[in-house]
């Protein structure tokens, strides 16, 4: 799952992904990519602000991507298919918001660069497929390579 940018996330997730334990914004923050605000939320700082002084200011990447990985068998959802299967799960955080097509890229030129996937969906968030439809997408690209 790859989120564009720490505040687009909604607070329900954000509460989920601390309790089974994909999120954890106190490394962000220990690390420096994060800070407080007067409330003690947590924000992520501006790019600029991540950087080391001495590097010139047209060399300070767009973006930064932040990935918790966990194994887990419960995601915690009621109805959960998955519960009884062993799942590794990434969720990554983009620094900033820079919008889907900059995620697509985030997935395809670094995460699937190293896990070299079988099969990548890309789904929306509120995006729901019909009951099997992933294992029917699975199987015709099985037998349409």
């Amino acid at each position: 799952m790859i989120c564009d940018g720490y505040d687009r996330i909604p607070a329900s997730l954000k509460a989920l992904a601390r309790e089974k334990g994909f999120l954890d914004e106190e490394v962000l923050f220990q690390k420096g990519f994060m800070e407080t605000n007067r409330d003690n939320e947590f924000k992520m700082k501006d790019m600029r602000d991540v950087m080391d002084e001495d590097v010139p200011a047209d060399k300070i990447p767009t973006n930064l991507l932040h990935c918790f990985q966990i194994t887990t068998w419960d995601f915690g959802i009621e109805s959960d298919i998955l519960r009884g299967r062993r799942i590794n799960f990434m969720f990554c955080i983009k620094q900033r918001n820079d919008g889907k097509i900059n995620s697509h890229r985030w997935f395809f030129q670094a995460i699937c660069k190293y896990l070299k996937p079988q099969y990548c969906l890309l789904l929306d968030i509120g995006t729901r497929p019909d009951n099997y439809a992933l294992q029917k997408l699975v199987n015709h690209m099985r037998c349409h390579p």
